[in-house]
């Protein structure tokens, strides 16, 4: 599995890039709100992470809105979140 750290130079966003076994994802319309579950991911800190914006999610480098994803989610794929380590909120999720 995979752990990668990384610092954004123009922000104050220092991000971590964890690989998860299954990733699911509940947005919640009403607060624009949602949560990020990973399963096999042994560099997770926490099996739930939360978002105030919507992740950036990329499926073989193209991007799709959360609602296409919550729709047809990615099934028996190796998924990578890119957390912020300041705020502990998910930014992207990449396939």
């Amino acid at each position: 599995s995979m752990s990668l750290l990384s610092f954004t130079a123009n922000s104050n966003t220092i991000e971590a890039a964890h690989e998860a076994r299954s990733i699911t994802v509940e947005y919640y319309e009403t607060s624009k709100t949602g949560k990020v579950f990973t399963r096999g991911c042994s560099h997770c800190n926490q099996s739930i992470y939360d978002f105030n914006v919507p992740p950036i999610i990329s499926i073989d480098g193209k991007n799709i809105s959360l609602k296409n994803f919550i729709k047809s989610p990615v099934r028996n794929r190796l998924g990578t979140i890119i957390i912020d380590q300041l705020t502990n909120t998910v930014l992207r999720i990449n396939f």
